[in-house]
Parts: C-alpha cells; sequence; structure tokens
C-alpha cells in the first residue's frame, strides 16, 4: 500500500510559530511530525509515499528530498506534489494522480497527525469490507473541530457532520482525516476542481449509494492544531520535563523548569523560572526571563533577560524578546470560552474592543460589507464593554449599531426585526468568575438564533490574529432595542386581543371598568423574575391596563426564567393551577392555526412531541430547527421561528395567554389539554464513548439521540460542551423523573463508572 500525506495547510492557529514553519515540521519531542508519520509508515510496511504541499512547501521538499531513512535504516521513497491554489483536502490528494493511479488502494493521512494506530490492521479491514473507502475513527473529549461519522451496524457510515456545533456533535467519535481509499473514488473529482473530503466527496458518494466503512481504532490520535494539543502531546507520558531525543540543551542549575519540554539546542540561563511551556529547538532564554503557562518559544527564538511572557503567548521561530519586555495579554477572568452561542471574556475594554475587531473581520470575510448591533446590560461597565466592542467593529471597516441598554431576550428579538448580519448582547456577569467577573457575549444571527457552526469556525480563527485598523467603519445609533421589544409586545397583546374580540362583548370593545385598550382589569397579575425581562413586562402589562399587585395578593404569577426564555403561570382563581411555558405554546400553537390561519410551524428539537401532534392535527406542517447548527442548514425553519416569538421568549407567551384567561382560569384551559410533563437533567460526558451509529442510546434525531420508551414517552440526549442535558417527555412526572433516571444509567454504562447527573428538573 501506498500513502498521500497532505501536507498543505497553513497552521493558523499556531501563528506565529506557523509563519516561518509550516506544520508537519513542527517538531514533537524534537523530531518533526511528519518524521512521526514516516516512521509509522515504515513500521507497517509502507515504503512509498507522497506529500501533497501548498503553504510553505518550498520548505518542506527542501527538508526532505527524495528519501527518508529511518534510524533503523528502512528507506521510505518520497516525491512531492505542489498545490498551486488552495484545492481542499480531496481536491490536493487529486493532484497527486501519477503517484496514486492504479488498482491498489492507497493511504491518506494528514501531515498534522501524531498517531500510533494499527495501519495494517486498517488495510486488512479495508479489503475485507470490500468497500471504496475506509475511514478511521478515534474518540476525542471535543469534537467540534473534527467530524463526526454516523454509522449503521456493520460500521457501513451513513452520515456525516463536518466540525459541528456541540449541540449537533451526535458522539464523540471523530474522523481522524486518515483514510483508506480505492483509486476509483478519486475519479469522481475533476483535475483541479476544489473539493473537500468530509464536507464535499464523501456526501456525494453516500448519495450514489457508494459504501463507505468507519473502523474505529484502538490506539493514540492527536491533531497538532492548537498551542493547547501540541503543548499537551509534547508532554504525553508524564514527564515533567521532557529533553528532546535528538540532542543536548543547557539548562543553568538555578533555573527553574516545570512541566517544560526542552528541544535539542536550547540554553536557559541563571534564574530564569519557566512553567508549562514549549522550548524549540536553538531557542535562548536570558537570565531572569519568566515564561508563564501555554507560552511556545519557536525554534531559533531569543527571549531576553527579564522579559516576561504572559500565558499562551506564542513567540515566532527567530523572533527576540527584548530586555525587561513583556508579550502577552494580561487574562483577567481566562481567555475567551466558548459557550452556546456566545464567549465569556475578561470585563475589559480592551479585551472587547479585540473581540469586536474579530466579530467585524469573521462577518467581513463572508460578506462584502457588515452591520452588527449590539445590545448591553444597565451597568455603567457594562455600558463601557459594550462602547469599546462597537468600536472595535468599526476599526475593521463594519458598520456598528448602538442599540442601548436590554435583556438578552431583546437582543434576540430584534435580531429577527432588523437587517442586520449580526445582533450582539453583552453584560457583565460577577456571578461565572468569584475571582474577579466575566463578560458574557450572545451572538444571534438574522432569524434571533444563535449562528452556525461556520460563523464559530470563522470566528475562531480572527480570534488568533491581529486586525489593525483599517478605516471605513462607524458606529451609528441604532434603534433602541427595549422600545422595539416593548412596542412587540403590546401589539402582540393587541393582536390576540383582536381574535378574541367576544371576550369583551359585542363588536370587541372593552368595558371601561376593564382598564386601557387592550387590557383585562378582571383579575391582578404580579410578574416575578430578575432582569430587565421582568421589569419590562411589569411596565407593558400596566400599560395595558392590568392591575400589578405584589405575589401574595395577585391572581395571576407570570414567573419568567433566566433570560427571559420561558414562562410559567400561576392562576389562583377558583383553584390554584400551574403551567409551564410548554403547556402555554400548546394553547397558543392552537390558538395561532385556528385563528391566524397558520399553515407551517417551527418547533425546536427540544420541545414536547405533542406540540407537534397538536399541529399535525390542526393541519399545521412542522419544521425542527437547532438552536446551533453546524451549516446554515434548516433555513426555512429558522426563519419561520422568527415570527413566531412566543414559541421562545416567554414574555410573548405571557402576554398573549393572560388575553386568554379573560374569559377561563388556567385550571380550565389546561384540562383541555394533553397530560404530559417535560423535564431536564444533565449528565457528565467528558468520558462518555457513544457507538457512532448511537445504538447503545437511540435514535439519531436532529441534535442528538432520541430514546423511546413505548406509551411512557421519550427522552432525547442532546451534547451540549462537556456533557450531554436529558429532556424527557412524558405523560406525567412519575414517568418524567423514571424516564431520565433510566436513561442515566443507559449513560453510564458507556462511561464505566458510577457518574451521576445533575438534577435540574
Amino acid at each position: 500500500m501506498k500513502a498521500v500525506i497532505m501536507a498543505g495547510g497553513e497552521g493558523t492557529r499556531l501563528r506565529p510559530i506557523t509563519e516561518t514553519m509550516p506544520k508537519p515540521l513542527v517538531e514533537v519531542g524534537g523530531i518533526p511530525v511528519l518524521e512521526h508519520i514516516f516512521r509509522l509508515l515504515l513500521r507497517h510496511g509502507i515504503t512509498e509515499a507522497a506529500l501533497t504541499t501548498r503553504y510553505l512547501g518550498d520548505v518542506i521538499r527542501s527538508r526532505e528530498g527524495d528519501a527518508y531513512t529511518s534510524p533503523a535504516g528502512e528507506r521510505l521513497g518520497l516525491c512531492c506534489f505542489e498545490e498551486r491554489e488552495p484545492l481542499g483536502t480531496a481536491g490536493g490528494v487529486r493532484q497527486a494522480k501519477p503517484f496514486w493511479q492504479g488498482s491498489e488502494p492507497f493511504l491518506v493521512i494528514s501531515g498534522d497527525a501524531m498517531t500510533d494506530f494499527d495501519l495494517t490492521a486498517a488495510e486488512e479491514f479495508h479489503r475485507r469490507k470490500g468497500g471504496a473507502v475506509t475511514v478511521l475513527l478515534s474518540y476525542a473529549p471535543d469534537p467540534r473541530e473534527y467530524g463526526t461519522v454516523i454509522m449503521s451496524e456493520g460500521g457501513r457510515i451513513i452520515g456525516f457532520s463536518e466540525k459541528p456545533a456541540w449541540q449537533r456533535a451526535l458522539s464523540g467519535t471523530v474522523n481522524t482525516g486518515i483514510y483508506i481509499i480505492s483509486p476509483e473514488v478519486m475519479e469522481q473529482v475533476g483535475e483541479g476542481e476544489k473539493c473537500d473530503f468530509a464536507a464535499d466527496l464523501f456526501p456525494a458518494l453516500l448519495d450514489r449509494g457508494i459504501p463507505m466503512y468507519g473502523m474505529i481504532c484502538e490506539g493514540h490520535w492527536c491533531d497538532i492544531g492548537t498551542a493547547e494539543s501540541y503543548y499537551a502531546e509534547n508532554m504525553r507520558g508524564g514527564r515533567r520535563n521532557i529533553l528532546s531525543e535528538s540532542g543536548e540543551a543547557f539548562v543553568d542549575g538555578s533555573a527553574e523548569l516545570d512541566g517544560t519540554i526542552v528541544y535539542a539546542g536550547v540554553r536557559v540561563g541563571a534564574l530564569a523560572q519557566i512553567s508549562g511551556s514549549v522550548l524549540c529547538s536553538d531557542c535562548r532564554i536570558e537570565n531572569g526571563a519568566r515564561i508563564c503557562d501555554g507560552c511556545i518559544i519557536g525554534e531559533g527564538a531569543t527571549v531576553g533577560e527579564g522579559a516576561i511572557l504572559l500565558p499562551g503567548t506564542l513567540i515566532g521561530s527567530g523572533e527576540n524578546v527584548g530586555e525587561g519586555e513583556i508579550r502577552g495579554e494580561p487574562r483577567r477572568g481566562g481567555e475567551p470560552t466558548p459557550i452556546p452561542g456566545g464567549l465569556r471574556i475578561p470585563p475589559e475594554p480592551a479585551a472587547c474592543f479585540r473581540l469586536g475587531a474579530a466579530i467585524g473581520a469573521a462577518v467581513g470575510a463572508s460578506l462584502d460589507h457588515g452591520s452588527i448591533g449590539a445590545v448591553g446590560g444597565s451597568s455603567d461597565r457594562s455600558e463601557l464593554l459594550r462602547s469599546a466592542l462597537l468600536l472595535g467593529i468599526a476599526s475593521v471597516g463594519c458598520t456598528a449599531y448602538d442599540c442601548g441598554i436590554g435583556s438578552a431576550a431583546m437582543a434576540a428579538y430584534t435580531a429577527s426585526v432588523l437587517e442586520y448580519d449580526l445582533m450582539l448582547h453583552i453584560a457583565e456577569r460577577d456571578d461565572l468568575d468569584p475571582d474577579g467577573g466575566c463578560a458574557e457575549l450572545l451572538i444571534y444571527d438574522g432569524c434571533g438564533l444563535y449562528p452556525c457552526r461556520e460563523f464559530e469556525r470563522k470566528l475562531g480563527r480572527e480570534l488568533s490574529r491581529n486586525h489593525p485598523s483599517t478605516g471605513g467603519g462607524r458606529v451609528n445609533k441604532g434603534i433602541s432595542a427595549e422600545q422595539l421589544y416593548r412596542s412587540a409586545l403590546v401589539r402582540a397583546h393587541r393582536d390576540m386581543c383582536g381574535r378574541h374580540g367576544d371576550l369583551y362583548g359585542k363588536g370587541g370593545s372593552m368595558n371601561s371598568s376593564r382598564g386601557a385598550e387592550g387590557g383585562i382589569g378582571d383579575f391582578s397579575v404580579c410578574v416575578s423574575g430578575v432582569g430587565e425581562e421582568a421589569f419590562l413586562l411589569e411596565d407593558v402589562l400596566t400599560e395595558l391596563g392590568y392591575r400589578i399587585r405584589a405575589r401574595r395578593d395577585a391572581d395571576i404569577t407570570v414567573y419568567l426564567g433566566a433570560g427571559g426564555g420561558s414562562a410559567e403561570l400561576l392562576d389562583r382563581r377558583g383553584g390554584t393551577a400551574r403551567a409551564d411555558m410548554w403547556h402555554l405554546l400548546t394553547v397558543l400553537t392552537a390558538d395561532g392555526i385556528l385563528h391566524g390561519g397558520v399553515s407551517k410551524i417551527a418547533l425546536p428539537y427540544a420541545s414536547p412531541a405533542c406540540l407537534a401532534r397538536l399541529a399535525h392535527r390542526l393541519g399545521a406542517h412542522v419544521l425542527r430547527y437547532g438552536s446551533c447548527p453546524s451549516e446554515n442548514s434548516e433555513r426555512e425553519a429558522r426563519r419561520l421561528s422568527a415570527g413566531m416569538p412566543e414559541l421562545r421568549d416567554g414574555s410573548f407567551a405571557a402576554v398573549r395567554t393572560l388575553v386568554l384567561l379573560g374569559e377561563n382560569t388556567l385550571g380550565e384551559i389546561c384540562t383541555a389539554l394533553p397530560d404530559f410533563c417535560f423535564a431536564e437533567d444533565s449528565f457528565d460526558a467528558e468520558q462518555l464513548r457513544i457507538p457512532p451509529d448511537g445504538s447503545a442510546i437511540g435514535k439519531p434525531d436532529g441534535e442528538g439521540y432520541r430514546i423511546e420508551y413505548g406509551n411512557r414517552g421519550r427522552v432525547r440526549v442532546v451534547p451540549d460542551g462537556g456533557m450531554y442535558r436529558l429532556y424527557a417527555d412524558a405523560v406525567n412526572e412519575e414517568y418524567a423523573a423514571e424516564l431520565l433516571e433510566l436513561s442515566r444509567e443507559k449513560l453510564r454504562e458507556l462511561t464505566g463508572d458510577g457518574n451521576e447527573g445533575n438534577a435540574a428538573f
């Protein structure tokens, strides 16, 4: 078997190390990654290999020549094929056709892969299955930078999800970028055609019914793509300090090294302090220098006497850090941390300015221009952060709109109304970091939902770059998100009243005793909740003519969840009755279909099955959407959801439901609804291993898996960061609790320990 090594990537996440050195030549243990791959090939009897190069390809070709000889004397024949323009993974391999053409399958491997996979066993698997492609798979705790593969029983591949969001990562089983391919497959790619294996070629093969198989490999695999993975790979083996095997280094006896990789030719001066970092070949660390965790010092670089490198600083090959110089950015509250739909960042104007510039650059990467709005919290600090964010956006040529003070719910609604490319919400969150607080940034697209994974990837790339000011952008005064949201709530209430004019007497007119137009004065209301949403909803209800009372005195209490995304109502008239948001939405959905002529309805995957059944029964077509899709999929459903804010916003659900309570109690309304309970739990998934076909759990379903429990209900299992969310959809609370426990037991079996979920009913 021959091998094609893809060595054309730019390695942007390792800059500036990779500005002068291609990623395949970055050293692990003093040996280039590419040489590790050569040794792996020779161990499995592969003696011919081709390199596909593009970025700094001349550097790779000058290093390798036409052959490689291992320390044991084994010889690997080499040839190179240059990609003059980016053609994608499959397009680049197609360029090497003179090398791989013939009747024998060949191996394709990424030039940044560190692995000890059994390639001999993989070749035998490929021949035994007789498929066109075999994809080598491994487990990764964070699949977002890779791609997941879905298989049926027997290992046949039935689907791909390329670099998914957490919510779309159906398992931790990822595509390693190592394939065994029959030559006829590559004939599907035209010469000079841009084509990626996982994103383009493999899905096309599936559509044509061409068999492909996945093999879950035992052993080690790592993609040397980030500073964190590069450091971890060098430290693999458990030693506190690693000295390269290819030569000696000089470390002064008074220097302090802890958890540091030291390559050949490194010189470390007296009293230097180095922690958790990588010192590449021939670099110099002068007396008294301090290097903090997560730093990488490139080949031949110098860190001057008394210099300080702050955590996570990368110094490029041959670069000089001056005497006493401080490099890197201070980290208060930690580095930007991904969360669903956004980031947590240090609450500092400088950090927000840089983040704004990165967001503007990410938008500009796909558009000729960009328009981005921002809403912020009400504190002085939050306003300062919002201003810095907007200035950063404008600095790279985008038009920024300041939409004032408001909540995340207001930002999401505003995003669905205004034609901005993005809407941002930033607010200081002292509760998230006791050591100094942090700021939380949420990002919404034009549908008022979290952007797709494609934008997340663009933003990740831009966060690693510097963005000098380009001019041309500006900060404009935008429409107030709070005023827009307030007006929309009033309008939603009055539209509902128009549908139910019979509640107010003949012709829909209201009795004067019932308050201002559009309001109902026959009962009193209390709004309970924390944040701007609760205060604004109370103001709106007052404007509409409702009598606002303290909780103990109110007939109806509206409970808004954190962020305003959910609602519960409590009605004390004629006995206590309580309903959560999904019960309310069931009522509202039926009302919208019957009175509003709704033919289609968009529902999130995490919604009760009875809601979809009700819609179907009333003649409405149901579309599903996820919170953060991996690509621009589910487009129609997401756009449709923008016109149905009551399906994801507790305040909209509440104001519309209050109209229905003018003539009926909540208990009477709920009696007419199907019995169901919607409960939630979580499970720590750090060590979870789900087979790619999901057979150990259930059937793939939108953002996760669905486990059916007959007439008792179902549980959806959805990946979410380092854990899995469990959503029980059952006929009552007892069944919901039982089904959650049964589902947790399934997951415990996949972890091999007795890990308990954290109840969150």
